[in-house]
């Protein structure tokens, strides 16, 4: 049997569990990706609620055959100068969407704002703006507008904002609201970002294929196919009836101060639960085979707005640094060598003479003084090793 703090535990332990998984769900960052889902798409469940509190879009909220185009340019591949060509041509504005470098292209940069289009801030460095923080991604936003503010004095201010391959989250969103940006994502997009030509023909045709009131294309110029595909555009939207309307024509949807309680952020796809998942896992936190007063639960309401993420952490101590790397161990000592023959022992130094007794009361003669001279000599020479020997005479002839 369980007691009451028994139940008490698994109950507490259940809606933990159930509100650490709904946190998760809420913060998982959002790719917009391509939008073909309906025709017009719809977004991820709450999204419109999101965008309409802090001034986003994907299309413009209106009934007419307009389409607007946008450009994102993260770097010149040479194409951009045709594009201008065929949208002065046809008497079309568009928003291109610039990161931070491109604004070295200055002339290019002069010619879409002296011929009508409009700047829009892709972000100064294009980062995963849902991995970083709410400062880094004031700073990646707010870079861009300064540094376009000093390089274009004379130009209208960049006022909507495209995050890097349409990823974002809650925070991103208002960020850039405090920044005075408005978000523009987009309702139709083609494959025309890789180094392989696009066929302009199968391009054009499926911009034409999604065409709605309102709709905002996706469209990049570092495809060699790009203006091709442009060219075959034109003709097809008159056909349709459709125009390409100006970006001061773009109309956004009602403001709202709050979000629905219904509202919320679709994770990516990779991370999506469905729904009968999702009851499932909240029906075992919540109630198992040792509550048995646990009534059975309804199916589960609409998941909350999204929370945004905490700031993170304080860095941990910094380990102890590596220590160098040591040089080799030296080689042993090789083993002595056998020990060498033993040389002959030095000769034994041979005894002084013994002084002569002296001659008792007599003068030694000269004879007697050459012998003694000649035996000296003669040990010298024993002990030396060197010249010949020599018999001294005495001046007698003895």
């Amino acid at each position: 049997m369980f007691s009451a703090n028994t139940f008490t535990m698994i109950n507490f332990k259940g809606l933990m569990a159930g509100i650490a998984a709904t946190a998760l769900s809420m913060t998982a960052p959002i790719s917009w990706g391509l939008g073909t889902q309906t025709n017009p798409p719809t977004p991820p469940s709450g999204c419109e609620g999101m965008f309409q509190k802090y001034d986003g879009l994907y299309k413009s909220n209106t009934e007419e055959k307009k389409i607007f185009l946008t450009f994102d340019l993260g770097y010149e591949a040479g194409y951009t100068p045709q594009v201008l060509d065929i949208l002065k041509a046809n008497d079309a504005k568009a928003i291109f969407f610039l990161c931070g470098h491109y604004l070295n292209e200055t002339e290019l940069v002069n010619r879409m704002i002296n011929e009508g289009h409009q700047i829009g801030n892709h972000t100064q460095k294009h980062k995963d703006l849902p991995t970083i923080s709410r400062d880094a991604i004031r700073e990646d936003i707010s870079k861009f507008q300064k540094n376009f503010k000093e390089k274009f004095p004379e130009a209208k201010e960049p006022i909507y904002f495209r995050p890097g391959k349409g990823r974002f989250d809650q925070k991103t969103l208002e960020v850039a609201k405090e920044e005075n940006l408005k978000t523009m994502l987009w309702s139709i997009a083609i494959k025309d970002w890789g180094k392989t030509p696009i066929n302009a023909e199968k391009s054009s045709n499926t911009i034409l294929k999604r065409l709605h009131p309102g709709a905002i294309a996706l469209l990049h110029i570092s495809n060699s196919g790009m203006p091709e595909t442009l060219k075959l555009l034109f003709p097809g939207l008159e056909e349709k009836g459709y125009k390409v309307g100006t970006p001061c024509e773009i109309k956004e949807y009602p403001k709202v101060d709050s979000v629905p309680a219904s509202a919320e952020l679709r994770p990516e796809v990779k991370h999506r639960r469905n729904k009968s998942e999702v009851r499932k896992m909240f029906n075992n936190n919540c109630c198992n085979q040792h509550q048995p007063h646990c009534e059975r639960r309804g199916p589960m309401g609409p998941q909350g707005c999204p929370g945004e993420r905490g700031p993170r952490g304080p860095m941990g101590p910094q380990g102890c640094p590596g220590r160098d790397g040591r040089h080799g161990e030296r080689g042993e000592r090789g083993e002595r060598g056998p020990q060498g023959e033993q040389g002959r022992p030095g000769r034994d130094g041979r005894d002084g003479n013994h002084g002569r007794d002296g001659n008792h009361g007599r003068t030694p003669t000269a004879c007697e003084l050459a012998r003694e001279v000649h035996q000296m000599c003669e040990r010298n020479e024993h002990n030396q090793g060197q010249g010949q020997r020599q018999t001294p005479r005495c001046a007698g002839g003895c």
